[in-house]
């Protein structure tokens, strides 16, 4: 009698062993409470990598930031891209014919129509170079931009055309695009030296506010870079 009760109580014990392992499991996954997180680009490349956001050109086969629907315009140059940096001349010959107060009015009427999620950042030159204190990138919107006109009013010009420090910054930011204005002729650093460290071929878009003809040496370094040429009176 004993070992028929055992063997009865190891049976029911087998049936509900195999009842909870084929048992469906109908608990409901939790969810989380709120809105999904949003973090930034710059956020987002550091988590997951700057390459996340790089496709393969085809035709070239180097890395090019994706297609972008934004864009921007300086002096009448359109720009595609979120990201852009301004090369502004700040020598002393860019007070003459007001050319100063017309390069840094254009720049704030080009700063202040960006919208997010753009960004830019503002190096200006003349002996030395002069990048803006704050950034970079600089995140489209009115108080930054009001912040970049208090900048420019204080900088004092001086004597001397030396883009090229500003210029190689403004490159390794690697920008969509660099917009280099100035009104003189300058001997260094020369076109081919540009291109050596324009390794990301970050297109310049050159404003010649020289006056007279166009400069040839502006105009070459914009048409080596795959950028656009524009002369200002």
């Amino acid at each position: 009698m004993l070992k028929i009760h055992l063997s009865m109580a190891y049976k029911l014990i087998y049936i509900c062993l195999v009842a909870t392992v084929q048992a469906p499991n109908t608990q409901q996954p939790k969810r989380s409470a709120g809105p999904p997180v949003v973090i930034s680009t710059e956020k987002f490349n550091q988590t997951y990598g700057e390459r996340a956001n790089l496709t393969t050109n085809s035709r070239t086969g180097s890395n090019k930031p994706n297609s972008s629907p934004h864009s921007t315009s300086f002096f009448g140059i359109k720009a595609d891209g979120e990201k852009f940096v301004f090369v502004v001349d700040n020598s002393t010959s860019m007070l003459d014919g007001n050319r100063r107060g017309l390069a840094h009015s254009e720049l704030m009427r080009a700063l202040r129509a960006l919208k997010w999620p753009q960004q830019y950042y503002v190096i200006a030159f003349d002996n030395e170079t002069l990048a803006l204190p704050f950034g970079p990138f600089v995140p489209a919107g009115a108080n930054q931009s009001r912040k970049v006109s208090q900048w420019l009013n204080r900088l004092t010009p001086h004597d001397g055309t030396l883009p090229g420090n500003a210029l190689r910054q403004a490159m390794g930011l690697r920008p969509d695009a660099v917009f280099l204005l100035t009104d003189g002729q300058f001997e260094t650093p020369q076109p081919a030296t540009i291109q050596a460290w324009n390794k990301f071929q970050v297109p310049i878009h050159v404003i010649d506010m020289a006056p007279g003809d166009p400069v040839g040496l502006l105009e070459q370094i914009a048409r080596e870079s795959g950028g656009l040429y524009r002369k200002r009176p």
